[in-house]
């Protein structure tokens, strides 16, 4: 059986490992970092865009709302009004009212107002009685 002699000749730069594989590898780590990076930002992106439309729902849903809410409150002196008026003519039915003068007649609306009084003086005359 023959034995194989090693070989004194040079190696070939082909077959040794250059150190331009090892930075062209190193590159390309580089550059799968930076797509990765780049697709990462891409999907926080998509997040951000996504909920950024949520609250632009949101604030359009409450811009509505308080439109409602406005036209709601501009309304109540009016029904404060009617209540009263009802109020008064269901007494009136009743033979609460003791003379004509005391009955409704519709003109009376200015000087009609409401007024806030605090909870806490309230809950004091209460405790105090």
């Amino acid at each position: 059986m023959a034995t194989h002699r090693q070989s004194h000749a040079f190696p070939r730069a082909s077959h040794a490992p250059s150190a331009g594989g090892q930075s062209s590898n190193a590159r390309y780590l580089e550059k799968k970092r930076e797509v990765e990076g780049v697709m990462a930002l891409e999907q926080a992106t998509e997040d951000l865009l996504r909920r950024l439309e949520g609250m632009s729902d949101d604030i359009e849903v409450m811009a509505q709302a308080a439109a409602v809410h406005g036209s709601v409150m501009a309304h109540w002196s009016h029904v404060f009004r009617l209540a009263g008026l009802f109020l008064d003519r269901s007494q009136a039915a009743h033979g609460v009212a003791t003379s004509e003068a005391d009955l409704p007649t519709g003109e009376e609306e200015t000087g009609q107002q409401l007024i806030r009084i605090s909870i806490d003086a309230l809950q004091q005359t209460t405790q105090d009685s």
